[in-house]
Protein backbone atom coordinates (compact mmCIF):
# COMPACT_ATOMS: atom_id res chain seq x y z
CA UNK A 1 0.00 0.00 0.00
CA UNK A 2 0.99 3.46 -0.60
CA UNK A 3 1.90 5.69 2.64
CA UNK A 4 1.52 8.62 1.13
CA UNK A 5 0.26 11.97 2.80
CA UNK A 6 -3.65 11.11 2.30
CA UNK A 7 -3.38 7.92 0.55
CA UNK A 8 -4.82 5.90 3.05
CA UNK A 9 -8.61 6.55 4.28
CA UNK A 10 -10.54 6.15 7.28
CA UNK A 11 -14.03 6.07 7.29
CA UNK A 12 -17.39 4.86 8.85
CA UNK A 13 -16.28 4.18 12.08
CA UNK A 14 -18.97 2.57 14.17
CA UNK A 15 -18.30 0.77 17.28
CA UNK A 16 -20.51 -0.78 20.57
CA UNK A 17 -20.19 -2.26 23.75
CA UNK A 18 -19.80 0.61 26.03
CA UNK A 19 -23.41 2.13 25.48
CA UNK A 20 -24.29 0.94 29.40
CA UNK A 21 -21.27 2.92 30.57
CA UNK A 22 -21.14 6.42 32.23
CA UNK A 23 -18.49 9.37 32.73
CA UNK A 24 -16.51 8.14 35.87
CA UNK A 25 -17.78 4.39 36.26
CA UNK A 26 -15.32 2.10 37.11
CA UNK A 27 -15.30 -1.14 35.87
CA UNK A 28 -12.54 -3.97 35.83
CA UNK A 29 -13.33 -4.99 32.29
CA UNK A 30 -15.71 -4.51 29.17
CA UNK A 31 -15.91 -5.70 25.53
CA UNK A 32 -16.14 -3.12 22.70
CA UNK A 33 -16.45 -3.90 19.01
CA UNK A 34 -16.26 -2.29 15.93
CA UNK A 35 -15.83 -1.75 12.41
CA UNK A 36 -14.46 1.22 10.36
CA UNK A 37 -13.92 1.30 6.37
CA UNK A 38 -10.16 1.92 4.97
CA UNK A 39 -9.95 2.80 1.17
CA UNK A 40 -5.99 2.75 0.27
CA UNK A 41 -3.94 3.36 -2.77
CA UNK A 42 -2.67 0.01 -3.61
CA UNK A 43 0.05 -0.80 -6.58
CA UNK A 44 2.44 -3.66 -7.61
CA UNK A 45 5.95 -2.29 -6.45
CA UNK A 46 7.58 -4.58 -8.73
CA UNK A 47 5.89 -2.86 -12.10
CA UNK A 48 7.06 0.58 -10.61
CA UNK A 49 10.54 -0.53 -9.50
CA UNK A 50 10.90 -1.86 -13.40
CA UNK A 51 9.34 1.21 -14.38
CA UNK A 52 12.10 3.34 -12.44
CA UNK A 53 15.13 0.71 -13.52
CA UNK A 54 14.25 1.90 -16.85
CA UNK A 55 14.30 5.34 -16.38
CA UNK A 56 17.54 4.98 -14.91
CA UNK A 57 18.93 3.22 -17.34
CA UNK A 58 17.65 5.43 -20.59
CA UNK A 59 19.40 8.21 -18.39
CA UNK A 60 22.71 6.83 -18.33
CA UNK A 61 25.96 7.67 -20.41
CA UNK A 62 26.70 4.90 -22.42
CA UNK A 63 30.27 3.51 -22.32
CA UNK A 64 30.77 6.23 -19.19
CA UNK A 65 28.68 5.41 -16.60
CA UNK A 66 26.97 1.54 -15.21
CA UNK A 67 24.78 0.79 -11.95
CA UNK A 68 26.31 -0.13 -9.04
CA UNK A 69 23.22 -0.91 -7.35
CA UNK A 70 19.13 0.09 -6.68
CA UNK A 71 18.35 -0.12 -3.38
CA UNK A 72 14.46 -0.89 -3.78
CA UNK A 73 14.13 -0.96 -0.08
CA UNK A 74 14.70 2.95 -0.31
CA UNK A 75 11.02 3.41 -3.08
CA UNK A 76 9.13 6.02 -1.61
CA UNK A 77 6.61 8.55 -3.54
CA UNK A 78 7.90 12.20 -3.12
CA UNK A 79 5.62 14.26 -4.30
CA UNK A 80 1.84 13.68 -5.83
CA UNK A 81 0.66 15.36 -9.16
CA UNK A 82 -3.05 14.31 -8.99
CA UNK A 83 -5.72 12.97 -7.79
CA UNK A 84 -9.29 11.86 -8.88
CA UNK A 85 -11.62 10.35 -5.77
CA UNK A 86 -13.85 8.45 -8.10
CA UNK A 87 -12.51 5.80 -9.69
CA UNK A 88 -9.56 6.35 -6.86
CA UNK A 89 -6.70 7.20 -8.86
CA UNK A 90 -3.62 9.02 -8.35
CA UNK A 91 -0.14 9.91 -10.32
CA UNK A 92 2.92 10.46 -8.27
CA UNK A 93 6.95 11.02 -8.83
CA UNK A 94 8.70 7.94 -7.13
CA UNK A 95 12.02 7.42 -6.14
CA UNK A 96 14.65 5.03 -5.20
CA UNK A 97 18.56 5.92 -4.30
CA UNK A 98 21.01 3.96 -7.14
CA UNK A 99 24.91 3.58 -6.65
CA UNK A 100 26.29 4.13 -9.82
CA UNK A 101 30.18 4.81 -11.26
CA UNK A 102 31.49 7.02 -13.89
CA UNK A 103 34.05 6.69 -15.90
CA UNK A 104 35.53 10.19 -16.12
CA UNK A 105 38.71 8.61 -18.50
CA UNK A 106 36.63 7.50 -21.19
CA UNK A 107 37.21 9.04 -24.77
CA UNK A 108 33.76 9.61 -25.07
CA UNK A 109 33.24 10.87 -21.72
CA UNK A 110 32.91 15.09 -22.02
CA UNK A 111 31.75 15.55 -18.82
CA UNK A 112 34.63 16.83 -17.02
CA UNK A 113 35.52 19.56 -20.26
CA UNK A 114 31.60 20.45 -19.60
CA UNK A 115 32.52 20.93 -16.04
CA UNK A 116 36.38 23.09 -16.91
CA UNK A 117 33.76 25.41 -18.97
CA UNK A 118 31.58 26.01 -16.10
CA UNK A 119 34.15 26.90 -13.52
CA UNK A 120 36.36 28.89 -15.80
CA UNK A 121 36.91 32.43 -14.49
CA UNK A 122 34.79 31.44 -10.84
CA UNK A 123 35.85 32.31 -7.02
CA UNK A 124 37.67 28.88 -5.60
CA UNK A 125 34.82 28.87 -3.43
CA UNK A 126 32.33 29.11 -5.78
CA UNK A 127 33.72 26.42 -8.21
CA UNK A 128 33.84 23.93 -5.28
CA UNK A 129 30.45 24.44 -4.42
CA UNK A 130 29.09 24.02 -8.10
CA UNK A 131 31.40 20.70 -8.43
CA UNK A 132 29.86 19.15 -5.60
CA UNK A 133 25.84 20.34 -6.24
CA UNK A 134 26.76 18.20 -9.86
CA UNK A 135 25.77 15.22 -7.67
CA UNK A 136 28.51 13.03 -9.30
CA UNK A 137 31.23 14.53 -7.55
CA UNK A 138 31.87 13.51 -3.79
CA UNK A 139 35.00 15.44 -2.68
CA UNK A 140 36.48 18.30 -4.43
CA UNK A 141 40.04 20.13 -3.64
CA UNK A 142 40.72 22.98 -5.94
CA UNK A 143 44.29 24.25 -6.10
CA UNK A 144 45.76 27.32 -7.52
CA UNK A 145 48.96 29.00 -8.30
CA UNK A 146 50.11 31.31 -7.53
CA UNK A 147 48.72 31.07 -4.16
CA UNK A 148 47.16 34.56 -3.90
CA UNK A 149 45.05 34.29 -6.81
CA UNK A 150 41.09 33.65 -5.76
CA UNK A 151 39.48 32.51 -9.16
CA UNK A 152 39.93 29.84 -11.38
CA UNK A 153 41.81 30.63 -14.90
CA UNK A 154 39.37 31.70 -17.34
CA UNK A 155 41.42 29.59 -19.80
CA UNK A 156 39.77 25.99 -19.72
CA UNK A 157 43.38 24.65 -21.08
CA UNK A 158 44.79 26.00 -17.58
CA UNK A 159 42.39 23.60 -15.60
CA UNK A 160 43.41 19.87 -14.86
CA UNK A 161 41.19 17.51 -13.05
CA UNK A 162 42.93 14.60 -10.67
CA UNK A 163 40.51 11.77 -10.59
CA UNK A 164 40.70 9.87 -7.20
Amino acid sequence: MLGANGMIKYSDFQYSGIENLKEGDQIEEFDISGTIKITAYAFNKEVVMNKLRNIIKEGLLTNVESILDIDENSFSIVNEIWREENPFRIKATAQVNVSYIQNFLSDKNNYVEKLKYQIAGLPVDEAEKLLINTGKISNVDIEVTPFFIKNISKIVDNIRFEIK
